[in-house]
């Protein structure tokens, strides 16, 4: 499958909060495939815009494209890959050599700076997960219903409570061991995307758990998810 990939990532106070967003489209119908931001934590602007750039090409793996065309504003990132600026600093020499092994998996790439007007909805995407301190995702451009009465947005799948790697701060995406989360098409607050991820790619949870827990281990972190309902 051949895809396009908009990526933007921004920090506000270089280094403060810092967010990713990322629009994924097929290449031949223009349908937007994944659409979400990021919460990447204390960061840089440029640190954010590699991992903008790492985690799309991560999700357009996990959609088996193997044919990317990528647009980013950021002439630094753009430059970088294409090797006419050698990367000197060692925050993003990591994170350029995992976006290298990342390129090598695929049949074709190409990677274009386009002006920020013509990438808004990735800019959008990072800035709203900043503002949430959260992910936050729209795949597809779906949106999860809202309830008339309170307009706010609502889900019918089940919550969890979850233990990740049974310590606090262990999960790099800021989650915290206890918290409640839920699932839907779009990002609630104490969601993990990444745990939520796995807990569903071991297959359907059978309710109620009063008779069933599982374990698992987040797609981010690695570290082991213990996965009970919400009474």
């Amino acid at each position: 499958m051949e895809c396009t990939l908009y990526i933007d990532g921004g920090a506000r106070g270089n280094p403060g909060p810092a967010a990713a967003g990322i629009v994924i489209r097929n290449g031949d119908t223009g349908k937007s495939l994944v659409e979400a931001g990021y919460f990447l934590g204390r960061a840089t602007n440029n640190v954010a815009e590699y991992k903008a750039l790492l985690r799309g090409l991560e999700l357009a793996s996990e959609l088996h494209a193997e044919c990317i065309d990528i647009h980013s504003d950021s002439e630094l990132v753009v430059k970088q890959i294409t090797g006419e600026y050698r990367v000197k600093s060692a925050d993003l020499q990591p994170l350029f050599q995992q976006v290298q092994r990342q390129l090598l998996k695929l049949d074709s790439w190409r990677i274009r700076h386009i002006p920020r007007e013509q990438n808004k909805r990735a800019d959008e995407l990072a800035n709203q997960a900043m503002d949430a301190g959260r992910d936050v995702a729209a795949l597809g451009g779906n949106q999860i219903p809202s309830d008339p009465e309170t307009n706010e947005q609502t889900s019918s799948l089940p919550a969890f409570t979850a233990e990740i790697g049974g310590k606090r701060g262990q999960c790099i995406a800021g989650c915290a061991p206890g918290n409640a989360y839920t699932f839907g098409a779009t990002t609630p607050e104490g969601f993990c995307t990444y745990a939520a991820a796995a807990a569903l790619s071991e297959g359907p949870l059978q309710w109620p758990v009063s008779q069933q827990s599982g374990q698992t281990r987040c797609q981010r972190c690695n570290a082991p998810i213990h996965l009970n309902q919400l009474t």
